[in-house]
């Protein structure tokens, strides 16, 4: 890792840091989870009337440190031979299907705002890449202000060197102004 010892770099790989955001994001998983408990039952009711398929979608992903867990959302594909609807396109869109990740922030699985998560037949991190560190983010590092679309591993080494709580707070803010948009 390209992280310079005994700097502000190591912020979320030495203990405090990292115990703050853990307690940070989980405390505002519970929050938003809670709040947004309507929103998913009545999106989940939609998906339900409409067809017969499983109302969940758990796909495996490589976690913190490569370790394997199913990402939570609500399925928004149509079954075979039924087209989408206007509701399950809009609930794509606006990213009401991943709100039950908060469930996989809660757990301790994800980070509110962290790398992208990829599946284990995905996964080309090369060992001691600083996204090895963290956990994956239900809002990516390109949501972060000043960071482009590029390469993600660089991204990874700037938010562990500059990580704060208004960091996330920002990266969240960004996130939902896309997502309406």
């Amino acid at each position: 890792m390209s992280l310079a010892p005994g700097s502000r770099a190591a912020a979320l790989a030495s203990p405090g840091p990292a115990l703050l955001k853990s307690v940070l994001d989980r405390l505002i998983a519970a929050v938003l989870l809670v709040c947004t408990v309507p929103w998913l039952l009545l999106v989940a009711l939609v998906i339900w009337s409409t067809d017969d398929g499983p109302l969940l979608d758990r796909r495996p992903v490589a976690g913190r440190e490569r370790r394997p867990f199913a990402v939570l959302r609500l399925r928004t594909l149509p079954p075979a031979g039924h087209g989408s609807s206007p509701v399950r396109e809009l609930v794509r869109r606006t990213c009401l299907d991943e709100l039950l990740q908060l469930v996989n922030v809660l757990r301790g699985d994800m980070a509110l705002v962290g790398p992208r998560a990829v599946s284990p037949e995905q996964d080309d991190r090369p060992d001691g890449d600083v996204r090895l560190l963290l956990r994956p983010g239900l809002v990516g590092l390109r949501h972060l202000p000043g960071t482009s679309t590029g390469d993600e591993r660089a991204a990874a080494e700037r938010y562990v060197r500059e990580w704060s709580p208004l960091l996330d707070l920002r990266a969240l803010t960004r996130a939902v102004r896309s997502a309406g948009a």
